[in-house]
């Protein structure tokens, strides 16, 4: 079984995880949609595996990580060429923990989440056993296109960090 599948069933397994999820609207079954597709990013960005990127975001995504000091993407593509491009210029691999989630279903085919992350970064080679740590939110834009919810822009914010920044800045 593949990792999309396995995790797209454990998904449908598990429709409530996480530490807390304030629902905003009467359609919590498509709440747990939107937050299922919202809750596979770590799978796809920490192993990486960015074919589950097909599933998370629509093909022409708008990402903002600029509170981050990365540049704004458009598309998936660019979206996996500016995290690789990070992830092999500074070696260090991540592990994305989400928290609290406030899901808003506007219409039959509009959703927003804001979810609370805690993105850790190791660092290896001349880093090994150093981390940095961002605390997090993600702001998700999803539509419905009429089979699954994906999302179409997305927005970080940063509260804070700790560790040693060049673990992912160099």
């Amino acid at each position: 079984m593949k990792l999309t599948q396995l995790s797209l069933t454990l998904l449908s397994l598990m429709p409530t995880y996480g530490a807390c999820s304030i629902i905003v609207g009467n359609e919590t079954d498509l709440s747990i949609q939107v937050r299922s597709v919202v809750d596979l990013y770590p799978f796809g960005v920490d192993t990486p595996d960015y074919t589950l990127f097909d599933i998370i975001f629509t093909d022409d995504v708008f990402v903002d990580y600029s509170a981050s000091g990365a540049q704004p993407t458009r598309g998936i593509p660019a979206f996996v060429e500016s995290l690789s491009e990070s992830r092999t210029a500074q070696n260090y691999t991540t592990m994305h923990h989400f928290g609290s989630q406030s899901v808003n279903i506007s219409t039959a085919v509009n959703a927003s989440v804001d979810t609370y992350v805690i993105a850790t970064f190791f660092g290896h080679g001349a880093r090994e056993g150093q981390i940095y740590t961002s605390y997090q939110t993600f702001s998700d834009d999803l539509v419905f296109d009429g089979k699954q919810w994906k999302i179409y822009q997305r927005k970080l914010q940063v509260f804070g960090q700790a560790g040693n920044p060049d673990v992912i800045f160099g």
